[in-house]
């Protein structure tokens, strides 16, 4: 009986177009692995004592290639798939040949394609490892000896995530959502293995929807919100707060993964803190136009209508928000590349605003350069406010008197309009 439901689902899977199909693999990986403190120890002095940096940098790589030599002997089992038999062999050659090179590191996934995973159509495989713990072989280690490989060394217990989906199916796009959703399956997955009651097929059968769940986000964001969607646009690019009422979870995160995905690198990488209260403490423009372009948005919504405690934004975004609505709202591969094309416009015009500000502290002329520049990007408000505050996080003096000027000749003839445009919404609104 289990043999005819296993073919049943075999037939089903295969029936499915490849634009269609989303599977997954979970594997245990199994693999002896040497001890770091007995490389550290091994490590060459600087001759005062001390261990020099070269040293250092060799007991690293001496690590990585011991690591990555010992990956030559190890266990690769599969936990739990929606896959045919026949793609999971295929999928799980695919990844032995991937671990035995000892190229495949925890922390982040890659992506490569599988050549003939369906009749005559390569597919995309997202694949990421999870570090799990030791396996528990201390009686075992007494009986090495000191020339032994396995001597200082222990046995570990780590996870591989398997993501395939059609070739078409822009999985690059949505690598940091990946990333994150694999991550956070290391405590379902321990959690299984810990309980031998558990039913395999149960614990992790919302793996099933992981496509929906980490890709197709961006589309039930733009079918909510239509135009609206230029304030969680914006929202990302301050780096501001959603706070989302709405009994809907998966609703919540999925307007949270939105205004990530809109975010752009300047905060992560200078670590600035996003606590736009910290603002208050100087009278400047950037304050202000944070004041009338909210950092904070509360959405409430019921899955069908929503409202918003503000909608003021800039032209910039409600441009950004209206090429998403140019086309289907269902290619969620469409949605993802027009986000990161806007993406790129933002990191460009920020780039040029720092430039101009650079060579404003000795030319005067590219002060003006600096203040037109502003006007006519569409964007001016969120770029001084974000190149205020990379200058603060870098202490950049020079870059902070030049914002100043900038700031209180913008604010004297009011330019942005910030204002105006609020009071306009607010009386749309009524």
């Amino acid at each position: 009986m289990a043999d005819k439901e296993q073919k049943a689902d075999e037939i089903e899977i295969k029936a499915k177009k490849p634009t269609d199909f989303h599977g997954f693999a979970l594997y245990t990986f199994k693999a002896r692995r040497p001890n770091s403190a007995d490389v550290a120890r091994n490590g060459g002095d600087s001759g005062d004592g001390g261990v020099s940096s070269k040293a250092v940098e060799g007991n690293v790589a001496d690590f990585l290639r011991k690591e990555a030599t010992s990956n030559c002997d190890f266990s690769l089992s599969l936990l739990s798939t929606n896959l045919s038999g026949e793609q999971e062999t295929e999928l799980r050659k695919f990844m032995a040949k991937r671990l035995a090179r000892g190229t495949v590191y925890s922390g982040s996934g890659n992506i490569s394609t599988l050549e003939d995973f369906f009749p005559d159509e390569s597919a995309v495989c997202y694949y990421c490892f999870l570090r799990g713990g030791k396996e528990d072989d201390e009686g075992c280690s007494d009986h090495h000896d000191a020339d032994s490989p396995e001597f200082g060394s222990f046995l570990s217990s780590d996870y591989v995530v398997c993501l395939v989906s059609g070739g078409k199916s822009g999985l690059d796009l949505f690598q940091k959502e990946l990333d994150d959703y694999s991550n956070g399956l290391l405590p379902y997955i321990e959690n299984y293995i810990s309980s031998e009651s558990q039913d395999v097929q149960e614990s992790f059968k919302h793996l099933e929807s992981w496509y929906d769940d980490n890709i197709r986000f961006v589309c039930r964001c733009t079918h909510l919100l239509k135009e609206d969607l230029a304030s969680l646009v914006q929202l990302g690019l301050l780096g501001g707060k959603l706070q989302v009422e709405s009994d809907d979870n998966r609703l919540k995160n999925d307007l949270k993964m939105f205004v990530n995905a809109c975010s752009t690198a300047t905060f992560n990488a200078l670590g600035i803190a996003q606590d736009t209260s910290k603002l208050k403490e100087t009278e400047s423009l950037a304050c202000k136009c944070a004041a009338a372009i909210p950092t904070e948005l509360v959405l409430k919504t019921n899955g069908v209508e929503y409202s918003l405690d503000n909608k003021v934004t800039t032209r910039f975004c409600r441009e950004w928000a209206k090429t998403l609505l140019t086309d289907t709202e269902d290619n969620p591969v469409f949605l993802r590349q027009v986000i990161e094309n806007y993406k790129l416009r933002v990191n460009h015009d920020m780039n040029t605003l720092k430039r101009l500000l650079r060579q404003a502290e000795t030319d005067h002329y590219a002060l003006y350069r600096s203040y037109v520049f502003l006007l006519k990007c569409g964007n001016g408000p969120i770029l001084l406010r974000n190149a205020t505050l990379e200058a603060r996080a870098l202490c950049s003096e020079d870059a902070l008197n030049i914002i100043q000027v900038l700031e209180e000749f913008i604010e004297e003839n009011n330019q942005f309009g910030i204002e105006a445009l609020s009071e306009r919404i607010r009386t749309d609104e009524k």
